[in-house]
């Protein structure tokens, strides 16, 4: 069945207020500026359930609206940007079916997490060394939401109500 715009409109609002929550679970690593928390297996799971711009807005929206709440504004705009190209790599690259194609789109959208993550810590901080460290974090953080997000779809897949994404 073909959702309509109103629908998945609504769709997206719920993941990203669901992707807010789940960000705000965490703890800062120390030693680096990363944030490791459970919003990175929303970004595997929302670029699995609603590949394309309504999925990759709602993790980036959401991500973003959690760093507002959590008194990092300054990171709010770099969030926003890249969260929704790491869903949107995440979700064009990735087919479910085919494990290379699956480890390849990890790779891509974890190179385009930390890439961006790096270059915005080099804008705000100027010191390549601070960014450096948090980028080891950044990759840990995207190996964790890599797995827990594969695992919560993989749960979801089992049940009807994946089917409310299709």
């Amino acid at each position: 069945m073909k959702k309509n715009k109103a629908v998945r409109l609504a769709l997206c609002a719920l993941l990203a207020a669901v992707t807010i929550i789940t960000t705000r679970v965490g703890f800062i690593v120390p030693f680096t500026n990363c944030y490791v928390h459970l919003g990175a297996a929303m970004v595997v799971l929302v670029a699995f359930l609603m590949p394309g711009h309504y999925g990759a807005a709602a993790v980036g929206i959401g991500m973003a609206l959690s760093d507002l709440l959590g008194g990092f504004a300054l990171w709010a705009p770099f969030t926003l940007v890249i969260r929704y190209f790491q869903a949107i790599t995440l979700g064009s690259l990735a087919s479910r079916k085919n494990r290379s194609s699956l480890i390849f789109a990890f790779v891509a959208s974890g190179v385009v997490n930390v890439g961006g993550y790096y270059l915005a810590e080099l804008a705000i901080y100027r010191n390549s060394i601070v960014a450096a460290y948090s980028a080891i974090a950044e990759v840990v953080l995207n190996i964790f939401g890599a797995t827990t997000g594969s695992f919560a779809y993989r749960l979801l897949e089992k049940t009807k109500a994946i089917d409310y994404f299709n």
